[in-house]
């Protein structure tokens, strides 16, 4: 039987496409883990400095996020009106945002408002015990955003 010319060299070209083709999925396979580790690795220290940066909040900082469930179940008991609370940590002057369904053309709207700061300043008041010289302001935001009373405090 005669072998064709060529048969050796196509045999060979064959055997070496076969290894290639192999080689390249051992490639794709290790690319893949490779991203997977850094993916991994992005997301425990993305779960890290979440962590830090909460740790990293003063001891009045943490009463004020602590204390805000509380005055948030309190309020809603209270005032059909209520909507929601935020907190501004971040300057000289930490803010305690209200946000209600209040209007100003409301009748007695003034009365409302002036107790709902009262009630909030108490509550703040007994939960975390500001230093004299913290000042702290409580600001009720009525709808459309729209500041209907803003009060400053000073610590005890």
């Amino acid at each position: 039987m005669k072998n064709h010319p060529k048969a050796k060299s196509i045999q060979q070209h064959y055997r070496t496409e076969l290894a290639h083709q192999k080689k390249k999925s051992r490639y794709s396979l290790e690319a893949i883990a490779v991203m997977l580790g850094i993916l991994f690795v992005l997301i425990f220290q993305w779960n890290n400095a979440n962590k830090a940066e909460i740790l990293a909040l003063s001891d009045t900082e943490k009463s004020w996020f602590e204390v805000t469930p509380h005055i948030e179940e309190y309020l809603e008991s209270m005032f059909s009106e209520y909507e929601g609370i935020a907190i501004d940590v971040n300057d000289e002057t930490k803010r305690l945002i209200l946000k209600t369904s209040f209007v100003k053309s409301d009748e007695d709207v003034e009365g409302n408002l002036t107790e709902l700061v009262n009630v909030t300043n108490r509550l703040l008041g007994n939960a975390t015990s500001p230093s004299k010289d913290e000042t702290y302001m409580i600001i009720v935001r009525g709808e459309n955003e729209e500041e209907l009373i803003r009060k400053v405090f000073n610590g005890k």
